[in-house]
Order: C-alpha cells, then structure tokens, then sequence
C-alpha cells in the first residue's frame, strides 16, 4: 500500500460510517413522518367519526409538537454530517471525497425549491396541528360543548387550545428559522 493510500484509509473509513449514520438518519426521519401521518389519521377518523369526541383533537398538536422535535434533530444532524464530510474529512482524503459537493450540485438540478419543502414540512407539522385545533373549535361550537358546564372545565379547555396554538407557532417559526437549512443543507 503506498503512503497516500494509508493516509486515506481511515478518513474513507471514517466517510463510510458517516455516510452510513446519515442513511440512518434519513430511514427514521421517514419513519417518523409516517408515524406523525398515521397518529393525525388515526386520531381525525376516530374523533370525527362520533359527536362528543371532538376532544381527542386536542392530541394531534401535542403528538405533532412531538413527532416534528425528533424530524427537525435528524434533519440538522444530517445537515452538520455533510457539512463535516465537505470541510473537514474531504480535505483528509488526496484528491478529496467530493460526494456531498456531487449531491448538492445534484440537489440543485431537481431542487423544488425552498417553498416546495416549506410547502410539504408546513402541512404535514404546524397545518395538521391547525387543521385539529380548528376542527376541535368548529365542532366544540356546534356541539356547544361550553353549555352546562363549569368555568373551570371551559377555562381550562381554552388554555390547552391556546397552548397549542403556541406549539403550532413554535413549529412555524422553527420552519421559518431553518429556511437556510432547505436551501443550503450543510
């Protein structure tokens, strides 16, 4: 083995394990977007599907609030990865590694742009979590959840929403504050 070759061994090394951990990451992200689609389904069929279970609603925020914490950690994380393989490992390597350079000169052929990815990360969090609190207040109304019952009872349901509502605003505003990361992974 020459001495280049020795030199590179253990940044490709170090690049495989990389690029492996970022496969990873990506598998569970998908999985958790399955799981935030699957419990809105889920939750919306059941809660709609007979008159006083409006309530049930009032879960979609929090699981969303959940379920966008652990997305928007993988997505980072991958972001600092392929920003790690560009500054620091591809230097390590003679003649460089060069595939998240490829990758984003590719990304940008096919990109849909930042709105597209705004666009579906908006509705699949923060648009979920509106379309519950919405749909709880709307059927709430007609079902004058409100009538008979005690101060206490309907202070606290309006707090729970409000305070989804603040969720929901903290989800919008992570999105607005990452619009970097959608465009310039890394």
């Amino acid at each position: 083995m020459s001495n280049a070759a020795d030199e590179a061994a253990g940044p490709l090394a170090e690049f495989t394990a990389l690029r492996a951990e970022i496969e990873r990451r990506t598998t569970i992200q998908w999985n958790v977007l399955a799981l935030q689609i699957a419990i809105a389904g889920a939750v919306f069929g059941f809660a709609l599907s007979a008159s006083r279970r409006e309530i049930l609603l009032l879960v979609i925020p929090i699981a969303t609030y959940m379920t966008f914490g652990r997305y928007i950690i993988h997505a980072v994380s991958i972001s600092r990865i392929g920003r790690y393989i560009r500054t620091d490992l591809s230097l390590r390597v003679p003649g460089g590694l060069h595939w998240e350079e490829w990758q984003r000169k590719h990304a940008r052929d096919t990109d849909l742009g930042i709105i597209a990815k705004i666009h579906f990360t908006g509705v699949v969090f923060p648009g979920v979590s509106t379309l519950a609190i919405g749909a709880f207040v709307l059927a709430a109304t007609a079902n004058d959840l409100a009538h008979g019952r005690p101060i206490v009872v309907i202070g606290s349901v309006i707090a729970v929403v409000l305070a989804e509502v603040a969720l929901t605003a903290v989800i919008v505003l992570t999105l607005w504050r990452l619009r970097h990361f959608a465009t310039n992974p890394g």
